[in-house]
């Protein structure tokens, strides 16, 4: 074979090998390509939830909670004080203290994240957050508000019969209705309403501390799934 023949040849292999490599190239940039593009829109997703999540919270946990907070503290007041008080006004108050809210969370854009596979994410510390607030605090703040709540409720029932009661009312309208009533003409001083109102104040304060938390790493994660993305 000349020596053209073997130049010509080995330019060949040459142009070949380079296609070949340049091929792979293309290849390899297009999967990374993808990859990032469901990097994000995971993370898009992830992030969309958690900006949901708070607004829940400041249009449902937080108010439920203040007004809760705010009813307890005038009870407190006003027993302290030695106050007396309107029937219908303690009931009232009596109510707005009693309510909570039902601890909730959700994890469908977590969850594609886990069925695509963690190793989308190219962000080690990112994801070891993710699975730390999904995994690990969310349900372990879901477990202690609603133990402690549910707890504190099989107390109180029993003991709210000791100072309240059903009674039939006739309004204005000539109609009767069953509302409830005070038993105690000093239900301020009644020992089973100041137990009452002493577990609603541990609910409450046990509430607050978990949701300040949770609004803490909720909007943390917020930040850092929008600082990787940068948005």
């Amino acid at each position: 074979m000349s020596k053209s023949s073997i130049r010509y040849a080995l330019r060949e292999i040459t142009l070949i090998v380079l296609g070949i490599l340049i091929a792979f190239a293309i290849n390899n940039w297009n999967e990374q390509r993808q990859y990032e593009k469901h990097e994000r829109l995971l993370l898009n997703e992830i992030h969309s939830s958690l900006i949901r999540y708070r607004e829940l919270i400041d249009n449902f946990y937080t108010p439920r909670l203040e007004l809760k907070e705010t009813s307890i503290a005038k009870l407190t007041n006003l027993a302290g004080e030695g106050a007396r008080i309107d029937e219908a006004e303690f009931v009232e108050l009596i109510r707005r203290s009693r309510i909570d809210f039902i601890f909730r969370f959700d994890t469908g854009a977590y969850d594609a994240l886990k069925i695509s596979g963690f190793d989308k994410l190219s962000n080690n510390a990112l994801r070891a957050n993710l699975i730390d607030m999904y995994d690990v605090r969310l349900p372990a703040y879901l477990i202690f508000i609603t133990k402690v709540n549910e707890l504190s409720d099989q107390m109180i029932i029993p003991l709210m019969n000791d100072f309240l009661s059903e009674k039939l009312v006739l309004d204005e309208n000539q109609e009767w209705s069953i509302q409830l009533g005070v038993i105690d003409e000093n239900v301020l001083g009644n020992r089973s309403f100041l137990r009452v109102l002493r577990l609603e104040t541990l609910k409450a304060e046990n509430q607050k501390s978990r949701l300040d938390t949770v609004i803490e790493f909720t909007d943390q994660l917020a930040l850092d799934i929008a600082a990787e993305l940068e948005l």
